[in-house]
């Protein structure tokens, strides 16, 4: 696997990651802490990954779960700065 084809698959998984973030926000609110649900979209994530068949590299397979983590934090990261998720409400209810 080429380099861009390696940074036009971590886009692809992005655009995966929107969705997820957004759910685990809404749907499980105030139930569980960040790192909760980034662990929760970090699953979900590597299972859409599967049925999608999308796959990295195989020497990437150690680290898989790091990347995907710095990709979570990237992508939540762009949501929170386009106000995305409503901060304000969720920082209340804690």
């Amino acid at each position: 696997m080429g380099f861009v084809k390696f940074i036009r698959t971590l886009w692809v998984i992005a655009g995966f990651i929107v969705p997820l973030a957004g759910v685990a926000e809404y749907a499980i609110e105030g139930k569980k802490k960040g790192a909760e649900k980034k662990e929760q979209v970090l699953q979900d994530l590597k299972t859409q990954m599967q049925v999608a068949n999308i796959k990295l590299p195989e020497w990437l397979n150690e680290y898989v779960d790091i990347i995907l983590g710095l990709l979570i934090d990237f992508v939540v990261f762009l949501l929170n700065k386009f106000g995305f998720f409503d901060l304000e409400k969720t920082s209340s209810d804690s």
